[in-house]
């Protein structure tokens, strides 16, 4: 006896069905997943340039975009003032770039400073280091608690300094 044409059109009715609402259903998951993302990009040199020059550049081997922070690891970067920035990743948000992760900073007027985290904030030209660090002038090796340096003044403002070596061997 033969399966009527009718039960044959329901069946097949109710398969289309289901099969399309598990495909509409994955693709709804997948907008999810990726929907914050702006851009991610690997291996990347970021120029940063205005009408006339070059402002800086920063390298990261991973990148991510979200909502206008863009989040990096494996940061190098450089710029008017700085002449070689690293850390294990780096967070840029449209005033400042936080670093976290063996932050070795190295400014054109000699300075250089090392911590576990760094605010750099370009427009003041000026670093925040609110973890214990290690700063190195031409004359001076100091730790301390956390640091302010303005590279406009060059003026230091540390916490708890607990060292300082003077390297001036001229007295």
């Amino acid at each position: 006896m033969g399966i009527k044409l009718q039960y044959t059109l329901i069946g097949m009715i109710l398969f289309i069905l289901i099969y399309a609402f598990l495909v509409k259903g994955a693709s709804k998951e997948m907008k999810k997943e990726n929907n914050n993302r702006d851009l991610e990009f690997t291996n990347t040199t970021l120029i940063e340039v205005d009408d006339t020059s070059l402002l800086g550049y920063t390298f990261a081997t991973y990148g991510v975009r979200q909502r206008n922070i863009l989040t990096l690891d494996n940061v190098y970067y450089k710029d008017n003032n700085i002449e070689k920035l690293t850390a294990l990743q780096g967070v840029y948000d449209t005033k400042s770039l936080t670093l976290r992760g063996d932050v070795d900073l190295y400014y054109k007027d000699g300075m250089r400073c090392q911590s576990q985290e760094a605010i750099y904030y370009k427009e003041l030209s000026k670093l925040e280091i609110p973890t214990p660090f290690v700063a190195t002038t031409p004359l001076h090796i100091f730790r301390g608690s956390s640091l302010i340096y303005d590279a406009n003044k060059r003026t230091i403002k540390a916490k708890e300094v607990n060292a300082l070596i003077d390297m001036n061997t001229s007295k």
